[in-house]
């Protein structure tokens, strides 16, 4: 069991007033239809002059009302609908200086590099999903290992990335930096959707979502099922999740509470890793395995309830989760190097319950500074 309190006192940026954004959307089209003005001549003023005023596409950037640090990415709705939806690790790939790399089959976590930090599979990066912690503190193959494979691509609204421990609500694993998967549903793909895709290693995934069209995209429902054959031996993937959010209470007075649930499983073949010697005496092949027969498996469960209030300069945020986590791999590294006659095979196998407690509180004190106080406790139990 662990307790963490936080208490402190930071200088923010102040959200912008009333009526910024539609000030800047109309200095923007003022600045296009100046810049684009004809001229160059007398015959061009007069024709200019008396010709229909030309049709302007006015491009508006809008910022956050506070940036963490000058290194922030923020992968809106237009950047995630360009890029591939494999999974949700797939969502990072647009983020400039984070590399991924997968050194076995998909159901297995990625390994994560970013500004020069090996993170290997969460040690070194932190990532939540709408502020709910996502490393496991205890896991058997890694501490702060993430497997992501619950985030159902389709309903991210928004990817965060804050580079470096700088942030004051960072947590212990955000040494190279944070990733926060925002959650949500974006406005053109509201309604009932069914997808499916399919690949040249028989790759077969289906996806259907469902959130009110008349609504903000909060609150959905969404379901995914995948089989992958994999590129090589032992890289087969069975994958099944089902997340949903759904928005309890909205109102000025109350705040919103939501209530988000989750279930996911994968079962996976693991190839392992080759010796070099092997590879370069031409035994074994770039993509073959010493030992057929690794294999993987990945369950979880979690129930979070989130409460947002906010009046004037006050805002208050609580969330609390209840999770369920098992994880068994079997794999082997070196082929028949240690056991000539069994193999040289590892097994990891973990199970437990994982409990979440968090609040913070903000006060705006001026125009650009701000009281922050949080505390969080978070227990886990391994069976």
């Amino acid at each position: 069991m662990s307790l963490i309190l936080l208490v402190w006192l930071a200088s923010v940026g102040a959200a912008p007033p009333v009526g910024a954004e539609a000030a800047l959307e109309a200095e923007s089209e003022s600045a296009v239809e100046a810049d684009a003005a004809p001229g160059g001549g007398e015959a061009q003023r007069e024709d200019s002059a008396t010709a229909a005023p030309p049709e302007y596409t006015a491009v508006v950037m809008t910022r956050q009302a506070r940036v963490r640090t000058a290194s922030s990415t923020t992968l809106g709705a237009l950047e995630l609908a360009a890029t591939p939806r494999r999974n949700a690790e797939e969502l990072l790939r647009l983020v400039p200086g984070l590399t991924l790399v997968q050194h076995g089959s998909e159901g297995k976590g990625h390994q994560f590099f970013l500004r020069g930090f090996d993170a290997v599979h969460g040690a070194d990066l932190e990532v939540t999903v709408d502020g709910l912690p996502v490393n496991e503190w205890s896991n058997v193959h890694a501490q702060g290992y993430l497997d992501l494979g619950f985030i159902i691509p389709e309903v991210v609204r928004a990817v965060e990335v804050t580079k470096g421990p700088f942030a004051l609500d960072q947590g212990a694993f955000a040494l190279a930096g944070t990733v926060d998967y925002r959650l949500g549903v974006a406005e053109p793909e509201r309604g009932l959707r069914l997808g499916y895709s399919a690949g040249s290693t028989n790759r077969q995934r289906g996806v259907v979502t469902f959130s009110p069209a008349a609504a903000d995209g909060d609150s959905f429902i969404a379901a995914e099922a995948l089989h992958d054959d994999g590129f090589g031996p032992s890289r087969r993937l069975d994958r099944a999740a089902l997340l949903g959010r759904l928005r309890l209470v909205d109102s000025p007075a109350a705040g919103a509470l939501t209530l988000l649930a989750s279930a996911y499983v994968a079962d996976f073949a693991l190839p392992g890793t080759l010796r070099d010697e092997a590879l370069a005496a031409g035994e074994l092949g770039f993509f073959d395995v010493h030992a057929r027969g690794g294999a993987g498996r990945s369950e979880r469960a979690l129930l979070a309830a989130t409460h947002r209030w906010q009046r004037g300069g006050r805002a208050l945020h609580t969330t609390v989760a209840l999770g369920y986590r098992r994880l068994a791999l079997r794999e082997n590294y070196t082929g028949y190097l240690l056991d000539p006659i069994a193999g040289d095979w590892r097994r990891q196998r973990q199970q437990g319950w994982q409990l979440v407690a968090a609040s913070s509180w903000e006060q705006q004190l001026a125009e650009s500074l701000a009281l922050q106080l949080g505390a969080g406790v978070r227990g886990d139990r391994l069976g």
